[in-house]
């Protein structure tokens, strides 16, 4: 709302530049006031939005054992027969060291309030919220706990490490709101399983002995993850019994790191190579993707040990030749190359390793770009691969697939490494210019057209 506009001093305002078509909403807020809204208005109309007066409700939160509950959430959520409509009237705040919070820009009306933390869950309906509410006292129910238990690899316990848990049961957090006109789009809501308050993701810090007690959990599957500065792991799948005291365990390792560097046959520095990270196994590590700087180098940090595989990231992985890897405590290389665009190699706890990437058979190409022998600057350029469509879209756009860049002051555009073949080079001085097109066979290596 600091973006909007601000109105004379009498309240009023006109928002031009509508298109004529379609149906708005019109949203105001001012400091000591809640927000207001209007319902659906046509361009052209006159109409007023009103403000009420800011509405304050606050409270605390403790548990069965009457302890304060800190870094609970605790959120409004109207209860009416359109959630689209009231979906920006949710509302969300965290409890102190306390267990207090406050909301305090409120809407008179009747919600639904959920307060979910590591030490349980809560659910009321029907708060009325008005000018007049009291504080709330909010107690949460007793509930056996699964125990979580952070540790390093020599058993030792590991203090301040953020764990989270998710439920398999647990929707994307997104929710479809459908806005005027027939237009809508995909928000995200920060919540997990709408209908069970108890599927709810949940995140706390280990204590001292490196536990954290998770309350109020819905049976069912659950991933654990753990992140610690300095330490990686890999998530864990359990599974939380019906209501019952259950102890896990995870273990974090001494993160390790890998930096990759890509070269050309000369061994010039290749920057904008697409490269991936892969672990074997059904481990839960999920796929890093990255592009090379302009020197070269990508680096995967924070990893935990395991057997990883890189390669292309892009779907023709021909044309890659790896080098060994170069290990900082002088061991012998630990790599076993399966073809010639991919390398596997084990990462052991805390360990740095260095490879390289020769780009034997990609092209690099340079396009100049010059209209009457003068260099063109800020002219968009894109290779289109024989037998492919078009890569300039319809709103003057460029398909971000098809290798792609912009020429400099000298009218230079360096590519990102592309497949030898057949291209098509379409270049444009200027979004609403048609392209200039000229077929070219690309050579491995350098090449400059």
């Amino acid at each position: 709302m600091e973006e909007g506009l601000q109105v004379e001093q009498d309240g009023s305002f006109r928002l031009a530049g509508l298109p004529a078509e379609g149906k708005w909403r019109v949203v105001a807020a001012a400091e000591g006031f809640a927000r207001g809204r209007s319902e659906t208005v046509a361009p052209g109309a006159k109409m007023e939005v009103e403000l009420e007066p800011q509405i304050t409700l606050s409270g605390s939160l403790h548990d069965s054992h009457g302890l304060a509950v800190e870094d609970a959430e605790i959120r409004l959520v109207p209860q009416s027969s359109n959630p689209s409509r009231d979906f920006f009237r949710r509302s969300s705040v965290t409890t102190d060291e306390n267990g207090t919070f406050a909301f305090d820009d409120l809407n008179a009306g009747i919600f639904t309030l959920e307060a979910t933390s590591s030490a349980g869950v809560l659910s009321m309906e029907n708060v009325e919220v008005g000018h007049d509410s009291e504080p709330l006292e909010l107690v949460l129910p007793a509930a056996e706990a699964l125990i979580i238990t952070v540790m390093a690899a020599d058993g030792q316990p590991l203090e301040g490490a953020l764990v989270r848990l998710q439920s398999s049961n647990a929707s994307d957090g997104r929710q479809m709101i459908t806005l005027g006109g027939g237009s809508a789009m995909r928000i995200s809501s920060n919540s997990d399983e709408e209908n069970d308050l108890g599927a709810r993701a949940r995140s706390a810090k280990s204590d001292a002995h490196g536990q954290i007690p998770f309350a109020g959990l819905a049976s069912g599957e659950w991933t654990l993850t753990a992140k610690l500065e300095n330490y990686a792991s890999l998530p864990v799948v359990i599974q939380r019994k019906v209501d019952e005291q259950q102890f896990e365990k995870i273990t974090l390792h001494p993160s390790a790191k890998i930096r990759l560097t890509a070269l050309d046959v000369t061994g010039t520095p290749v920057s904008g190579a697409k490269v991936v990270l892969t672990q074997d196994g059904e481990t839960g590590f999920k796929s890093r993707h990255g592009n090379t700087d302009p020197w070269g180098l990508h680096v995967w940090s924070d990893l935990p040990p395991g057997v990883y595989r890189i390669s292309e990231s892009n779907e023709e992985k021909t044309g890659m030749v790896f080098l060994g890897a170069h290990f900082d405590d002088g061991e012998e290389e630990n790599t076993e190359t399966r073809a010639s665009n991919e390398v596997v190699l084990e990462l052991k706890s805390g360990e740095f390793t260095e490879q390289q990437i020769i780009m034997a058979a990609k092209v690099i190409p340079t396009i100049l770009v010059t209209r009457m022998g003068v260099p063109v600057s800020s002219a968009n350029v894109v290779l289109v691969k024989e037998g492919s469509f078009g890569s300039f879209t319809n709103f003057g756009g460029i398909d971000e697939s098809a290798p792609s860049g912009q020429t400099d002051a000298q009218g230079l555009a360096v590519l990102p490494p592309c497949d030898a073949g057949k291209y098509t080079i379409e270049g444009r001085a200027t979004s609403a210019s048609p392209p200039t097109k000229m077929e070219v066979l690309l050579q491995p290596g350098q090449q400059q057209v």
